[in-house]
């Protein structure tokens, strides 16, 4: 939805409109979360986002990451705002080499398409590398690239459409404990607007709340 004001109380404040804040609210919104708020002090993509490269590749030493990244990959392809080019790393000694061979073995064992390529083959594929202690390389042809600007707004309007509410040109100057009894949050933003954002804990959810004590001794070192 088109957002122009700050609500009096959302379920879930995210901060931070880059891509990672846009990603939290759209797969909160795509688990059932109906009262999301993305807050952004300036525009979309203004921090750090701005300046990613942009890069998506699957190749990891965990098949776990691996995991993560090719579900990223299947997003972006959703989304429509991803360029399969594929993705080359180059072993440069003969132990980087039996590295990566064993990288790509355990990226077969979770189904994702790996080539360990011979330094000829390599050179085939990127003329401009050096055959000086070229050993071979692992060819993703998967892998590729966003746009980081394109990739965050079409994050946030899959967030939308799923009923989140994204409010940019909106500070957040400071979170503060409402209960004890529970993790309710108070979320100030700029100028005299408030929003509440409730979320009440089992007892037994002790990451979620030592992240929110975290954050809030962050903002009280960094107000100090």
């Amino acid at each position: 939805m088109v957002q122009t004001s700050l609500p009096d109380r959302a379920q879930v404040v995210v901060i931070g409109g880059g891509v990672t804040g846009c990603s939290v609210a759209y797969h909160l919104a795509l688990a059932g979360w109906r009262d999301v708020l993305l807050v952004e002090k300036a525009q979309l993509t203004s921090g750090s986002t701005c300046h990613a490269a942009g890069l998506v590749t699957q190749f990891n030493p965990s098949p776990a990451m691996m995991r993560f990244r090719r579900y990223s990959v299947e997003l972006y392809e959703r989304l429509g705002v991803f360029d399969r080019l594929g993705s080359l790393r180059i072993a440069s000694s003969p132990e980087s080499l039996v590295e990566l061979e064993r990288g790509a073995s355990r990226a077969r064992g979770i189904g994702l398409e790996v080539h360990v390529l011979s330094p000829d083959e390599a050179l085939e594929r990127m003329p401009q590398a050096s055959r000086d202690d070229l050993y071979g390389a692992i060819w993703v042809e998967q892998d590729g690239c966003v746009d980081p600007h394109t990739a965050t707004h079409a994050l946030a309007d899959a967030a939308r459409e799923l009923g989140a509410a994204v409010l940019q040109n909106t500070r957040v100057t400071g979170i503060e404990w409402v209960t004890d009894d529970a993790v309710d949050r108070d979320v100030r933003g700029d100028p005299s607007l408030a929003a509440a954002a409730r979320a009440r804990l089992a007892d037994d959810d002790p990451w979620v709340r030592d992240a929110a004590r975290w954050a809030i001794e962050q903002l009280e070192g960094s107000a100090s």
